[in-house]
């Protein structure tokens, strides 16, 4: 679990990572 969250948390830090996370947040 503590794996996903540090991927999650530097994944996040990426602009990449900046765009899945609000592709994601609005298909839910």
């Amino acid at each position: 679990m503590s794996n996903t969250v540090f991927f999650f948390k530097k994944f996040r830090s990426s602009t990449l990572g900046v765009l899945v996370v609000k592709l994601v947040y609005i298909a839910h």
